[in-house]
């Protein structure tokens, strides 16, 4: 074997070495946004932050009520969902672990969005 292709060998073995070492290793929440009768809940605000480090990422259910936050890393999470007509709720310590995808559906009661229901 010659020295170019045993260095060739080798960069090729470094170069996969750094690629499974970067697997991605992040979560992800999604759902679906009800009202009190089971129905579709479009456009409600869903704000998911990092407890530990105060970020925030903010989405919106679709015309369906499904929403989808991915990419989060692992941590413990609050998560807000609030609609005009509908009171504001809050799951508190939502735990993602690597690969997690975890589904939390969510029922808003109606009422004013400052009358918040806090949910552990």
């Amino acid at each position: 074997m010659s020295r170019k292709t045993l260095l060739l060998t080798a960069l090729a073995c470094v170069a996969a070495a750094t690629t499974l070492s970067a697997q991605e290793v992040r979560a992800s929440l999604s759902g679906v946004i009800t009202d009190p009768s089971g129905a579709p809940i479009p456009a409600a605000k869903i704000t998911v932050t990092n407890v530990a480090k105060n970020t925030s990422i903010v989405s919106m259910s679709n015309d369906s009520g499904l929403y989808s936050t991915p990419l989060l890393e692992p941590a413990a999470y609050n998560v807000a969902v609030e609609k005009d007509g509908f009171r504001r709720v809050v799951r508190e310590n939502v735990v993602l672990q690597s690969l997690d995808k975890a589904r939390l559906d969510i029922q808003l009661q109606i009422g004013a969005v400052a009358d918040s229901i806090t949910v552990d």
